[in-house]
């Protein structure tokens, strides 16, 4: 006989890929074109640099200056700011079908809450422009608490912005070292590769509850 499936009352959810599309290639590079680079030295810089700001220790500026090796005065303020509208861009085209999932879970009681490592911009141009977040009741961004997945403190941030036990939480993310930390952390977690997965192992294993 299947086992009884498990009771999950809320559903922290990543942002980057699992609720918006990935970074448009094409978009991507645009950018490396805007900052004056081939796209293959600009994104290993985008990525390599990114932590201490999605933390929320390094600001816009020195961060696009590190992207693209200036130094001393480095890029125009006009200039940085292309970049991060260009950033903003990339990062806010949301997943229909994803985003409607988790407004039927909210509207059925479900607790729903969002755990992203992201950076103050895009983090602060979602919370003002993005309607999408009006059904989560918790929402941890990394660079408002100073930690980032896959570190412990997050997810307990998460979960206490929930108001759960992790047994009764269910994390979804693309990153499998993220989703790992949350197994660590106690709660059940799904490792995202698409809608139709995630739905089938949810039926499969798990039954929300108000």
């Amino acid at each position: 006989m299947p086992a009884d499936p498990i009771p999950i009352r809320a559903l922290v959810v990543d942002y980057g890929e699992v609720l918006c599309h990935p970074a448009d290639p094409t978009g991507l590079a645009e950018m490396a074109t805007y900052a004056g680079m081939t796209a293959e030295p600009f994104l290993h810089a985008y990525w390599e640099l990114r932590e201490p700001y999605d933390r929320g220790v390094v600001p816009a500026a020195e961060y696009w200056n590190g992207v693209v090796g200036t130094t001393g005065i480095g890029l125009a303020h006009d200039r940085v700011q292309g970049l991060v509208e260009r950033d903003i861009a990339l990062w806010t085209r949301l997943d229909p079908e994803m985003i409607s999932w988790v407004e039927g879970l909210a509207a059925r009681g479900v607790r729903v809450g969002l755990l992203s490592n992201i950076v103050r911009e895009i983090g602060t141009y979602m919370r003002e422009e993005m309607s999408f977040l009006r059904p989560f009741v918790d929402i941890t961004f990394s660079f408002e608490v100073g930690s980032v997945k896959p570190e412990p403190e997050i997810y307990r941030r998460a979960l206490a912005g929930v108001g759960t036990a992790p047994h009764e939480t269910l994390f979804v993310d693309d990153r499998l070292v993220n989703v790992e930390a949350a197994r660590e952390a106690g709660m059940h977690a799904h490792h995202f590769r698409g809608h139709g997965a995630l739905l089938a192992e949810v039926d499969a294993r798990y039954a929300f509850v108000a």
